[in-house]
């Protein structure tokens, strides 16, 4: 296995990330893989076998679903990786958490160090893969290797071939299981996740309280779908300063409607504070 990753997902475990071993699933082939959690269901053909890793940063999650050709040698490889210095050639479909960095497809292709992009000539093409549009392109490494990228909210999902030949079966099959591929919602936590009996997620929220989760999200690094309102009220602040002035600070002193909102996010609460229409906000200490 270590020729395999050593291209893209051994560059993101270098990261601290941590890896571990799944066993090599028994499915009779031909069959369809399908995973709810990560919203991806794709057929392949008779012949391979499917092997899973995973690794961790401690905040984003990275999933690969590895197909090799069916044979003695390569099931006792991938059984203890460990023992090998060379994999052989395999489609890997790797899947990259995305709710927090927000990739669009080229911004991952052209931005990132796991697509591979900088050993390719450089020219990229659309394709649709399970109706989405996303980004095809051919690279070198210890493998030639044809390489798809989609991005969408939850996931970005990179298809990748390698192989040695370009007359190789296995850039066939490639093809045929990108044709089969379809995309689901897929498991990423939302505010609406265990959040607090009463609190406010996933729900229109007034505008003062929407530029609240916005800021948080900024501030705490997290998308807006990870901000949880645990409270929100309607407040009259006795100035400008919403009575959070600061020294030698000069407010107007006059009445202020605005909002008082209680948020959670990254595994900590604050309470800020906003005029009427969000355009002033500030926390509490």
């Amino acid at each position: 296995m270590q020729k395999l990753f050593l291209t893209f997902v051994a560059l993101a475990i270098l990261a601290a990330g941590v890896l571990y071993f799944i066993p090599v699933t028994q499915e009779i082939t031909p069959a369809t893989y399908r995973s709810d959690e990560y919203g991806l269901s794709f057929a392949y053909p008779s012949g391979y076998f499917v092997a899973h890793e995973s690794s961790t940063t401690g905040e984003r999650n990275r999933h690969a679903i590895v197909l090799a050709e069916d044979t003695p040698e390569n099931r006792a490889l991938f059984s203890d990786p460990r023992s090998a210095t060379e994999g052989p050639p395999t489609i890997t479909i790797t899947i990259f958490q995305n709710d927090l960095d927000n990739y669009t497809t080229r911004g991952f292709v052209e931005g990132t160090n796991f697509s591979n992009f900088k050993l390719s000539d450089g020219n990229t093409a659309e394709i649709s893969v399970g109706g989405e549009t996303g980004l095809k392109y051919s690279a070198t490494g210890l493998y030639e290797n044809d390489n798809v990228v989609v991005a969408l909210p939850s996931y970005v999902y990179m298809f990748t071939a390698f192989y040695n030949s370009p007359t190789d079966r296995i850039r066939a099959d490639f093809e045929d299981i990108l044709r089969s591929v379809e995309f689901g919602d897929g498991n990423i936590p939302t505010s609406a996740d265990n959040a607090p009996p009463g609190s406010i997620h996933n729900l229109p929220v007034p505008e003062a309280v929407a530029a609240v989760r916005v800021h948080v999200a900024e501030v705490s690094g997290v998308s807006e779908g990870l901000v949880i309102i645990l409270s929100a009220y309607e407040r009259e602040w006795p100035d400008s300063c919403l009575g959070l002035a600061g020294a030698n600070e000069m407010c107007a002193q006059v009445i202020t409607p605005g909002w008082e909102v209680t948020t959670q996010a990254a595994g900590k609460q604050n309470v800020f504070r906003t005029n009427a229409d969000g355009s002033v906000i500030r926390q509490e200490r």
